[in-house]
């Protein structure tokens, strides 16, 4: 098992937004983990069309979740 966070930050709504994604890996599966500042820490996947999909219940602001994933480089 392997365990790695990358840390950046996004500008949103005129605010600079602290992210850190863990990811975990296990074997051949790999899990990213988003963690920010007053929300709950929500999975992000990859999908088939190469994009990153967070699970609709996180109540995640889509265009603070596209800024995010825009960033962000799985390792």
């Amino acid at each position: 098992m392997s365990y790695k966070v990358t840390k950046f930050e996004v500008s949103f709504e005129g605010k600079s937004v602290p992210v850190s994604v863990h990811s975990v890996t296990d074997g051949e599966e790999t899990n990213h983990i988003v963690s920010i500042d007053d929300h709950e820490n929500f999975e992000i996947k990859m999908t088939k069309e190469n994009k990153w999909k967070a699970d609709n219940d996180t109540g995640i602001n889509e265009d603070l979740l596209d800024l995010i994933t825009a960033h962000y480089q799985a390792p």
